[in-house]
């Protein structure tokens, strides 16, 4: 009994200590100027993608939900559209990335899963804008810019994800669910 409270207190502290990492990320993102008002990197998202890889698919849920709401309080935008758009664009890309980490490991990597994720989060808020705050058919006209920006964006965090895991796989005393053997520098998918 004392050994499980000492593992779930190590996994509750794994999951702080990402979700204030993500939320670290989040607000020096929203600090930096960005060249369209909806384009943003999405590093805050790697924090989701390391507790997928490293803690599971329930871990990954806390940590995109719990960064989603204190990063809009922080910010000082809990409750308005940014909040919706980031609140369910996570709950999606986690959900498609659970899904693809699940039963698609072996045809995409780390690198795919975060496009994919990406490419949700993006649908979803375009979606999202479409129906509930905007309600112009003109909007679609940026779905060519959103799919670019989800393939670049999604790319740049999996293969920083990519790298920081190879790196935690050579560490001995961290167990991570896949040999080193199995991230091979061609798996960039």
């Amino acid at each position: 009994m004392k050994k499980d409270v000492a593992l779930d207190a190590r996994k509750i502290v794994r999951i702080a200590f990402l979700v204030t990492v993500g939320l670290a990320l989040f607000v020096l993102e929203t600090a930096v100027p960005r060249p369209l008002p909806w384009l943003r990197v999405g590093l805050a998202n790697s924090a989701t993608l390391l507790a997928l890889f490293l803690l599971g698919v329930r871990e990954a849920f806390v940590v995109a939900l719990v960064r989603s709401v204190l990063g809009s309080f922080i910010v000082g935008g809990l409750f308005n559209p940014s909040f919706v758009f980031s609140f369910f664009g996570g709950l999606a890309s986690v959900s498609v990335m659970a899904i693809v980490y699940a039963y698609f490991r072996g045809i995409f990597s780390v690198v795919g899963i975060s496009v994919w994720g990406a490419f949700v989060h993006n649908i979803v808020q375009l979606t999202m804008a479409l129906f509930l705050f905007v309600r112009r058919w003109e909007l679609l006209f940026l779905l060519p810019y959103f799919v670019f920006s989800t393939v670049a964006t999604g790319f740049l965090t999996g293969i920083l994800i990519f790298f920081l895991l190879k790196r935690i796989a050579g560490a001995e005393h961290v167990r991570v669910p896949f040999s080193g053997a199995e991230i091979e520098e061609d798996q960039f998918v």
